[in-house]
């Protein structure tokens, strides 16, 4: 299972209204426990893939932290960028980076 996490919230940061630690959760139900710390990194996210995989006695939860409304400028890190139109100038940046 991949677990998005960038600390974003509707309401804004993780911390206003969520405080509970996922990770520690999934490991007390028994699940392997995996963090990818870059959500970009293709190659950690496979690399956690296979790990996840390889272990054949516990379901795999990877934490993958990333960086919401990345190359949005008006929505990086807000939490605008969920649910937002992107608006004009982000469009044309998110048209950039393909």
């Amino acid at each position: 299972m991949l677990y998005d996490s960038n600390n974003i919230s509707i309401e804004g940061s993780e911390a206003l209204a969520f405080m509970e630690n996922v990770q520690k959760r999934m490991e007390a139900f028994g699940f392997q426990t995996l963090t990818v710390e870059d959500g970009n990194d293709i190659q950690a996210i496979g690399a956690a893939i296979d790990a996840a995989k390889a272990d054949k006695t516990r379901p795999g939860f990877i934490t993958v932290k990333t960086h919401i409304g990345f190359v949005c400028p008006a929505k990086d890190g807000k939490a605008c960028a969920h649910g937002e139109p992107l608006g004009e100038s982000n469009v044309t940046a998110l048209r950039w980076f393909r």
